[in-house]
């Protein structure tokens, strides 16, 4: 995932077009990167699952 597919799917949480999105572990550090830098980054809330 990159940055600009990071921004867009945060900009869709955020507006409600999208209630949950799912990432994979490798994934993580390059989403999380962006979702940092958000002003409204407090407002959204990470679940972490671990399928075995």
């Amino acid at each position: 995932m990159n940055a600009e597919e990071a921004k867009g799917v945060l900009d869709k949480l955020a507006n409600r077009e999208m209630e949950e999105f799912r990432i994979t572990k490798e994934e993580f550090l390059a989403f999380r990167e962006v979702l940092v830098k958000r002003e409204d980054f407090k407002h959204f809330r990470g679940m972490h699952n671990i399928t075995v």
